[in-house]
């Protein structure tokens, strides 16, 4: 639920901007629109490049309102074009397609993103590892003893005896 909560600010852009840019398509030409929402896509996704683990609620929030923003001005004019582009009597062949190529792409750009922010957890996660001071030691050693403990008292059994088979 938080995450949702998190990328409910985007969404309800999306959900405003939309229509607004639907009526800015049928007066401006589709390649300014789209042009312009690329450049403000783009934008907010070099902002997405600042956030780190310890981001504020602002730095998160805003790129995804910007991002709404152009993606509304681009995808309003291109179904338009596209779909104004082929013969009345094949245009409901026309938008299921563009239906069936935009959730691909969307899947396949869900694919590549995932790949490239798992990457980046992990150099995040080994950075803050590096950066942990010499104190982290004794953290170290009362988290191992409280999955002693833990171990001993929910499965009767110590951490040397748990972990033994691991290295056999």
């Amino acid at each position: 639920i938080d995450t949702g909560l998190w990328m409910l600010p985007g969404a309800l852009t999306l959900t405003v901007t939309m229509p607004i840019a639907g009526r800015m398509a049928d007066r401006y030409a589709p390649s300014v629109l789209a042009t312009l929402g690329t450049v403000i896509t783009a934008s907010s996704l070099v902002c997405y490049g600042w956030l780190d683990p310890a981001s504020s609620a602002f730095v998160i929030i805003a790129p995804q309102i910007v991002r709404s923003i152009g993606l509304s001005l681009m995808m309003a004019p291109l179904q338009t074009a596209a779909i104004n582009a082929v013969p009345r009597p094949v245009v409901a062949t026309a938008s299921s397609f563009l239906a069936v190529a935009q959730r691909v792409g969307g899947a396949f750009g869900i694919a590549v993103l995932n790949t490239f922010v798992t990457d980046a957890a992990h150099r995040h996660a080994v950075d803050l590892g590096a950066r942990l001071p010499a104190q982290s030691l004794r953290f170290a050693h009362a988290t191992a003893g409280a999955a002693h403990l833990v171990l001993r008292h929910v499965l009767g059994v110590s951490l040397p005896d748990a972990a033994r088979p691991a290295f056999i």
